[in-house]
């Protein structure tokens, strides 16, 4: 490595340092507030650990309402999604049937649309249906806004995906749902990881959605939830760290017990034959 080479390594982890200092200080800020003295919220060098916040959270706000709602939307929405999302990429992938390229390009497109240009007409379509405040409105709206993302990346891995193992299978006598879920499936785990966190942290944090469809006390999601925090005198901002950490654990669990098919999924990006 010549002298110009380790002074761009240098600038690289300079920059990457930086970067990161300034994407977690914030968290860090927010996950130690959530344990400090609300008094003490804003002094940075005064440190007492306590769990009075998440006490008086939980019992100010229905917290646990929120969660089982937010971890059953993701979950379902999650599963939904990169089932359909991923036999749509392998019909496009693998067969032919006219308007292909067109229904491709659509996909791409309902995924560029913006989420306020659908809001409206998705809160009149859902509300004419009675599907407003249900579990099933609800977990159908999530799992749509999803399957375009799905779609999109699954097509890279299942474009390249090498047709003699499919013609092998054929042969071998195997119908075409053995052949996806016995054969494709397990051979793009990463690809399955990949999407399968995307679309969970998606509809995790969605708030659009989940607030014109499930506004009511019993169907609020936890970012709804979380926006909702405060009174007359403003934002509670102790309730807010504390509710926010309890927020970020099922992400955080999942992006780790994923993370080796993750990491493998956006290195290789594709199956290639």
């Amino acid at each position: 490595m010549n002298s110009g080479e380790k002074k761009l390594v240098r600038i690289s982890w300079a920059i990457i340092s930086v970067s990161l200092v300034i994407w977690l200080f914030p968290i860090m800020w927010f996950l130690l507030a959530s344990f400090k003295n609300p008094r003490n919220l804003y002094d940075v060098f005064s440190f007492k650990f306590s769990l009075y916040n998440y006490y008086e959270v939980f019992n100010t706000y229905p917290i646990a309402t929120y969660m089982k709602n937010s971890l059953i939307l993701a979950v379902l929405a999650c599963l939904f999604a990169v089932t359909i999302g991923t036999l749509i990429a392998y019909g496009l992938s693998h067969t032919r049937f006219r308007f292909k390229t067109q229904t491709t390009i659509f996909i791409f497109l309902i995924r560029l649309l913006p989420a306020m240009a659908v809001m409206v007409p998705m809160f009149i379509i859902f509300s004419s249906l009675g599907l407003t405040n249900t579990y099933p409105g609800l977990i159908f709206a999530h799992t749509a806004v999803s399957i375009p993302l799905v779609v999109i990346i699954m097509l890279g891995y299942l474009s390249d995906f090498p047709k003699e193992l499919l013609d092998a299978a054929y042969i071998d006598g195997c119908n075409r749902f053995n052949v996806i879920f016995l054969i494709v499936f397990p051979l793009i785990k990463p690809g399955l990881a990949v999407v399968a966190i995307f679309t969970f942290i998606g509809s995790w944090n969605n708030f659009d959605i989940s607030l014109i469809l499930g506004y009511m006390p019993e169907y609020k999601t936890l970012p709804v939830g979380l926006a909702g925090m405060g009174n007359k005198y403003g934002i509670l901002w102790h309730h807010i760290a504390a509710a926010g950490a309890v927020y970020i654990v099922p992400t955080v669990i999942m992006a780790i017990a994923l993370s080796k098919y993750v990491i493998s999924g956006l290195t290789v990006g594709a199956i290639k034959g």
